[in-house]
């Protein structure tokens, strides 16, 4: 017997904020530094997007967190408060990054 399961990207969405959520709470203050650094990484190079490679190339160290979704959660919920938005995409040219991609982002306030 064969079981089909349709795809519910609401639900998909929904799956992933409570997943954000949940690191969030454990990595609050790391999060929270994340954000300050990157709001200002932002600011500071302006009118250029900018991203997380952006801001580590800058020499910002990020903090250790208990799981590298922390890090997507801190910008994540910077885009969903209205802080960033994001502008474009590229692939990521770190070696780590595998040639991911990449999400570029300006404040809200500079984007187009």
């Amino acid at each position: 017997m064969t079981t089909t399961h349709d795809f519910d990207p609401d639900e998909s969405q929904r799956r992933a904020e409570r997943g954000q959520e949940r690191v969030a709470r454990r990595n609050s203050e790391a999060i929270a530094d994340i954000q300050r650094a990157f709001i200002r990484h932002l600011r500071d190079i302006v009118p250029e997007p900018g991203s997380l490679d952006t801001l580590r190339a800058s020499g910002y160290e990020l903090p250790a967190v208990s799981s590298p979704n922390a890090i997507g959660a801190a910008i994540a919920d910077l885009s969903r408060r209205g802080v960033i938005r994001c502008v474009g995409v590229t692939r990521g040219a770190r070696p780590a990054a595998h040639c991911a991609k990449i999400y570029l982002w300006r404040l809200a306030e500079d984007a187009p």
